[in-house]
């Protein structure tokens, strides 16, 4: 006779939960595709950054001038803690039949594949909390600082990137201004061109807007048409099927060679309240290329019961035990993840709206 506690042990449910495909996030996906699982709890990492210094120029016949190598930074980091579990009482196990189902069942083992069913799903819906953690911890890195307050101790978890000063930019004149002939969207790219080129010796490839962003970005180009240069824009089709990505993305166009994208979705946090992954006034200017160098890391989860103590080097932990009173079995889901921009230079964030 087939157990459910028998297949719910911590290598299995591991297993399962690290392989449940969910439908993708742009961030976490689209930024943070690079993905390391640690043996160790903090995250330990070199920021890269290169300086304009030029060789010194010497006489003919002189000694060589020893000079210093590129600027890195060690960094040692902890990672965010996410624990979150489920408990299953035994009428899911033992009483509760489903459509489909027979009312008496010929064997105790019919019951196994219903039960184990919905504990598959119940992980998938753990899972797709975690994502959207993951997601909301990847739209806090874009802006340089990853904070968050654990209650009810209200203690508060904050990491703070290298982000230069001059890449957090609000415009003298925002795009929603009144006076038609003032919002220059093509100069205003060209600065962050300029803020890419100089700080990391990339360009701008994409641009994240918040829902009143992309609003007066349509409204400049649709409405206000002149005071673009049409041969740096190429807007997207009126196909609603086709402009709604799965990950939430709504492509807006291209505008100057940078692909504009509406990233309105919020998030609920525990304490009810919504916060949109992308603030609504801003624009986040971002490289795809690999020169970017950003990485989602994955803390080690210590675990005694699952492997005698030793530190757990992945993604997702998950494993179940018994509760004797009142009856009821737990299942718990583990991850530590951090997403780390390495050169915190390749991220601009743009205040496009006023107020």
């Amino acid at each position: 006779m087939a157990d459910p506690k028998d297949v719910l042990t911590p290598f299995t449910q591991t297993a399962l939960v690290n392989e449940i495909k969910r439908p993708n996030q742009a961030l976490r996906d689209g930024l943070w595709g690079q993905r390391i699982s640690l043996p160790t709890e903090n995250i330990s990492y070199d920021e890269i950054s290169k300086g304009r210094e030029s060789a010194p120029f010497v006489q003919v016949g002189a000694q060589a001038h020893l000079v210093s190598g590129h600027t890195e930074k060690f960094r040692e980091l902890s990672a965010t803690n996410i624990r979150i579990k489920k408990s299953f009482s035994p009428h899911l196990r033992l009483f509760r039949r489903r459509p489909g189902e027979v009312i008496f069942r010929p064997s105790s083992d019919s019951v196994v594949s219903p039960f184990l069913t919905h504990v598959a799903r119940e992980l998938g819906q753990m899972e797709d909390m975690i994502r959207n953690a993951e997601e909301l911890l990847c739209s806090q890195a874009l802006q340089g600082t990853i904070s968050y307050t654990v209650a009810p101790d209200n203690d508060v978890f904050t990491v703070t990137y290298p982000k230069p000063a001059g890449n957090n930019i609000t415009l003298s004149v925002f795009w929603d201004d009144a006076t038609i002939a003032l919002p220059t969207p093509i100069q205003d790219l060209h600065a962050v061109k300029r803020v890419f080129s100089d700080e990391v010796g990339l360009q701008p490839t994409d641009c994240y807007l918040g829902s009143e962003a992309a609003d007066n970005l349509i409204r400049l180009a649709k409405g206000q048409s002149l005071l673009l240069d049409k041969r740096e824009v190429q807007m997207g089709s009126i196909d609603f099927a086709s402009r709604f990505a799965d990950s939430g993305l709504i492509f807006l166009g291209t505008l100057a060679g940078i692909r504009f994208w509406e990233y309105s979705r919020t998030v609920t946090l525990p304490d009810g309240t919504t916060t949109p992954m992308i603030r609504a006034k801003y624009g986040e200017f971002v490289s795809q290329s690999p020169a970017s160098e950003r990485v989602m890391y994955y803390a080690a989860i210590p675990d005694w019961t699952a492997l005698d103590g030793r530190n757990i080097a992945t993604p997702r932990f998950s494993k179940s035990w018994d509760i004797q009173d009142p009856s009821s079995r737990q299942n718990l889901v583990h991850s530590r993840p951090l997403p780390v921009p390495r050169r915190a230079g390749a991220m601009v964030s743009v205040k496009l709206v006023s107020g």
